[in-house]
């Protein structure tokens, strides 16, 4: 997977839900480091797009558990 952000002051759409990708960027197939869809490839290349460092498939792996406390 490659994390696409869009360029800054852009509103870029997701091409399969038509959403607006958030600020932090979106995951998407890669194949040989390049984005797979033709659409993800054209933004990149045309500079709308930017890579960025790779988003955690879930949000709550960046969520430790609470420790255990003792009981008295």
């Amino acid at each position: 997977m490659i994390t696409l952000k869009p360029r800054e002051g852009l509103k870029i759409r997701d091409c399969m839900t038509r959403e607006l990708i958030p600020a932090t960027g979106i995951n998407v197939e890669e194949v040989a480091g390049r984005p797979r869809s033709p659409y993800w490839q054209r933004l990149l290349r045309d500079g709308d797009v930017t890579t960025a460092a790779p988003q955690p498939a879930h949000a709550a792996a960046l969520i430790s558990p609470p420790s255990a406390s003792p009981q008295e």
